[in-house]
C-alpha cells in the first residue's frame, strides 16, 4: 500500500521486511530516497582485527570508506562500518550493495548487521559547510 507519493513502489514490495521498514522510515522521515546522503552498512562479529582490516580494505576498493572498531556488544570481536557520501538510495544500488555486504560478511565469517542513513543536507546548509 502506497501511503506517500514519494515512496517508490519497489520499497513497498521489498521482500525483506526489516529492510523494507528501514527504507520506509528513511523515506518518511528524511525525504526522497534518491536525494544524496551519507549511507552506512555495518558488518559485525569479525573474529580477528586482521579479517576486519581486510574487509575494510575490500570495501574501500569498492568505493566505500571502511572503519574498523571493536564490536559494541562484545569487544572480543571487531566491526566494520562502510560509509559512502552522496549515496542515492535507488532499487538497483540498494539491492546491489545489500548483496555485496552480505557476501563480504560471509567471506570473513562475520555478520551483516544492518544499515543506517543520514538526513540529506540541504543546498543552503552545504554552502556554509564548504
Amino acid at each position: 500500500m502506497q501511503l506517500f507519493k514519494y515512496i517508490p513502489d519497489w520499497v513497498d514490495k521489498f521482500p525483506v521486511e526489516s529492510e523494507r521498514h528501514g527504507l520506509l522510515s528513511v523515506a518518511m522521515r528524511k525525504g526522497s530516497l534518491a536525494q544524496p546522503r551519507e549511507m552506512n552498512f555495518v558488518l559485525a562479529k569479525f573474529t580477528s582485527s586482521e579479517y576486519a582490516e581486510e574487509a575494510a580494505y575490500q570495501v574501500a576498493q569498492n568505493g566505500w570508506k571502511g572503519k574498523v572498531d571493536p564490536d559494541a556488544d562484545d569487544p572480543e570481536f571487531m566491526t566494520v562500518i562502510a560509509t559512502k557520501d552522496q549515496y542515492s538510495i535507488t532499487e538497483e544500488t540498494f539491492i546491489d550493495d545489500l548483496q555485496y555486504f552480505y557476501r563480504i560478511a560471509k567471506l570473513y565469517d562475520a555478520v551483516y548487521d544492518g544499515w543506517f542513513a543520514s538526513v540529506p543536507m540541504r543546498k543552503k546548509q552545504a554552502d556554509w559547510l564548504v
